[in-house]
């Protein structure tokens, strides 16, 4: 190993501790690749400070629903199954559906879970209708088994949305995943 250290010299250089054994690259050092990429770039780039692990409480997953959403009086049976994270509001849901089927959102859309109905509350919305971007889906899902979904009031395109399975993900589950 030439001075660059690691392999063939490409890896960052490490200082040696006691007895010859590598030890960590100090903060500044070559080693350090925020720093260095803060140096290179002519920022800086700051330190997070060390959290405590006692004063963050630790959740216990996050929400994932598995859906699977069928088109309505079409045969074959058109349908898709969608991981979607719980943390995520209705607006977003309505856009993961939109792509997992491959449409391209050019009509008005709703949700009915329970007996609520929640939409994009446009110009001139029902008067029982909520506004689909103040809930999320764990919330609207919370005890339900399935809901419907209807997209292009015109031509009225009903789907209904099956609950399969909900489970809590350790890391949780950033996008939706047509599965």
């Amino acid at each position: 190993m030439g001075q660059g250290g690691g392999f063939w010299g490409l890896g960052p250089r490490r200082e040696s501790g006691p007895a010859g054994v590598p030890s960590r690259a100090r903060p500044g050092s070559s080693g350090d690749v925020r720093a260095e990429r803060g140096r290179l770039s002519g920022r800086h780039t700051p330190r997070r400070p060390a959290l405590r692990s006692s004063l963050v409480p630790k959740p216990p997953g996050q929400p994932v629903f598995q859906l699977r959403i069928t088109l309505q009086n079409i045969h074959p049976p058109v349908w898709r199954r969608l991981l979607v994270p719980g943390s995520v509001r209705l607006d977003r849901l309505h856009r993961m559906i939109q792509a997992a089927f491959g449409w391209e959102d050019y009509h008005l859309h709703a949700f009915r879970i329970g007996d609520a109905s929640f939409g994009m509350l446009g110009d001139d919305p029902p008067e029982d209708e909520l506004d689909e971007t103040a809930v999320t889906v764990a919330a609207a899902l919370e005890g339900v088994g399935r809901f419907d979904y209807e997209y292009d009031f015109g031509d009225s395109w009903e789907h209904e949305v099956v609950v399969e399975d909900f489970w809590r993900a350790p890391l949780g589950l950033k996008f939706g995943v047509c599965v």
